[in-house]
This record gives C-alpha cells, sequence and structure tokens, in this order.
C-alpha cells in the first residue's frame, strides 16, 4: 500500500497571491455563467434526451475546471502537491454515456464542485472590492503631498481648507505638514492592505482546496 506524503511548504508560492485575488473576480463570472447556462440548457434538453450529453459534458467540464483550481491553490499556498494525471480519466474510463453520466452523478463531487464554481462569484466580488478599495486608498493617501502642491499651486485650492476638525486638534500644523500625516498613514495602510490581500488569498485558496474534488 502507497502512503501519500503530506503536502510541503516550497520555499516560494509560484503564483502571487494579489494575482490571485485579482483573478478571482473573472474566473467566477465565467464559472458562474458556464454552470448556470450549462445546467440550465442540458435541464431544458432532458426531455429529447439531447441534455443528457450536455449535461455529462458540463459534469466533466467541471472536474477539469476542480483540477484548475486546485493547482492555482497549491501554487499561491506554495504546496509541493501534485495533481493527479487526469481529472476527469475515471469517469471518461467509462463506457457507454448512460454508464458516465450515472457514475458523475452518483458522485458527490460533482455537486461539490458546482457549488464551489457558484460560489467563486461572491468571493471573487468580495476580494476583488476590498483588494482594489485598499489599495487606492492607500495609494492616494500617499500622493497627498504632490496632489495638494498641483491643486494649490495651479488653481490655489487648498484640500485641507474645511478640515476644522483638524485645526482645532492640531492648531499649529500646516496644510503641508498634514498631507505628509496623510503620507505616513498611507503606508500603514498600504502595509495592512498587503497583509489582508495576503490573507483573502490563502483563505480562499484552502477553501478551494476543501471543496474542488477530482472523480472517485
Amino acid at each position: 500500500m502507497q502512503i501519500r506524503q503530506p503536502a510541503l511548504p516550497t520555499a516560494k508560492p509560484s503564483v502571487t497571491p494579489s494575482a490571485y485575488v485579482l483573478l478571482s473576480l473573472p474566473l467566477g463570472i465565467l464559472y458562474f455563467v458556464f454552470i448556470v447556462a450549462g445546467l440550465t440548457l442540458s435541464a431544458g434538453l432532458l426531455p429529447i434526451f439531447v441534455g443528457l450529453p450536455i449535461l455529462l459534458g458540463v459534469l466533466t467540464i467541471l472536474f477539469g475546471i476542480a483540477g484548475f483550481e486546485r493547482s492555482l491553490a497549491r501554487a499561491v499556498l506554495g504546496l509541493d502537491d501534485p495533481e493527479p494525471a487526469s481529472a476527469s480519466a475515471s469517469v471518461a474510463a467509462e463506457r457507454g454515456l448512460f454508464r458516465r453520466l450515472g457514475r458523475a452523478v452518483a458522485d458527490p463531487a460533482s455537486y461539490l464542485n458546482i457549488l464551489l464554481c457558484i460560489l467563486k462569484l461572491p468571493i471573487g466580488i468580495v476580494n476583488f472590492v476590498v483588494s482594489v478599495t485598499l489599495v487606492c486608498v492607500s495609494i492616494g493617501l500617499i500622493a497627498t503631498p504632490a496632489v495638494y502642491v498641483v491643486l494649490e499651486r495651479t488653481i490655489s485650492i487648498d484640500i485641507f481648507e474645511t478640515s476644522y476638525w483638524i485645526a482645532d486638534l492640531a492648531p499649529n500644523i500646516t496644510s503641508m505638514q498634514l498631507s505628509f500625516v496623510c503620507t505616513a498613514i498611507g503606508f500603514v495602510l498600504l502595509f495592512l492592505s498587503v497583509a489582508t490581500i495576503r490573507a483573502m488569498a490563502a483563505w480562499t485558496a484552502r477553501f478551494t482546496l476543501a471543496m474542488a474534488r477530482a472523480p472517485r
């Protein structure tokens, strides 16, 4: 009996957390559209039996998607855990449409993969919105001195002119000094943003590994 060695972390992940988080939205949209269109089409054509091969094709492709998602997740986590040779080999090995379809429908992995494709969309939306918002706000705060100088010298607008609560807290601080305070806050927020993106990527990858299954 061959004992499978546990997954070991490699020195460096081959996919960066930021790339994984940003990819989660377009992939989530693609998966959601595919699963909804595929299942709807196959269900609508079941009365004339055309839906049976379509359903088998959808479930087979889902095993391929699950294998791709597992590979991405392991690359993000830096796990040295090779993918099986063929994600859908056991389903394709069956002879006959009804045998192959029956095996795929009876496999719990099919339903986990369907659920994964559906959940990838809301997870991708949250990951994308949170990461882009944090990074954009951080960069905006870091660039505050440049924005202040440009606006003040070109159109004579002080972006801190109406910040009366700041004047009450620190009456002697100038607008330029305040802009550098914003820059310092921006660097802190950028550091927190990177940590947050890494945490979201790690959670998403672990969730994917728990959901994406190969056929039995």
